[in-house]
């Protein structure tokens, strides 16, 4: 589904729906080639709107992680590998009006991944409780990871 297919699926008050359209904007703009044009899921609950993007092609975690911060200068919260051979990272846009989101990447496979999940929000505080949460319950090596003082500034 396209991204005016989303939009009209959801409340278009939402200013998650205003983040969703600038994401999607920047990924085709700034990061050309990344991710297939449409979204290929949608989940809206009170406290966030979720989109999966697929990528167009298998990326390495490590080096999606390093093109969206270097790109769309996003903050990473942390990069992890557990014992099983899965990887996780989460970065977050800096939280303006326009751009409240959380990404999520995961991999199964070795560090390969073929998907981003992205949590729109139309709060920032509920967007800081989130970024908490998911830090304080990460598991695994920490080969990256935001230190408390980088957060709070961030949401100062």
């Amino acid at each position: 589904m396209n991204t005016e297919d989303v939009i009209q699926k959801v409340s278009e008050e939402r200013l998650a729906v205003e983040n969703l359209k600038k994401l999607t904007y920047n990924f085709e703009i700034l990061t050309p080639g990344l991710i297939r044009e449409s979204v290929s899921s949608l989940y809206e609950n009170s406290r966030y709107i979720t989109a999966t993007f697929q990528l167009d092609k298998q990326l390495m975690i490590e080096d999606i992680t390093d093109k969206l911060f270097r790109r769309l200068h996003l903050r990473v919260l942390f990069l992890t590998k557990l014992n099983n051979g899965e990887y996780r990272s989460v970065l977050y846009s800096m939280p303006h009006q326009d751009e409240m989101y959380i990404i999520y990447i995961l991999s199964k496979q070795h560090g390969i991944v073929n998907e981003l999940n992205v949590a729109f929000y139309d709060s920032m505080e509920t967007m800081e409780d989130d970024l908490w949460r998911t830090r304080n319950n990460a598991q695994g090596e920490m080969l990256q990871w935001a230190n408390d003082v980088k957060i709070i500034k961030d949401f100062g």
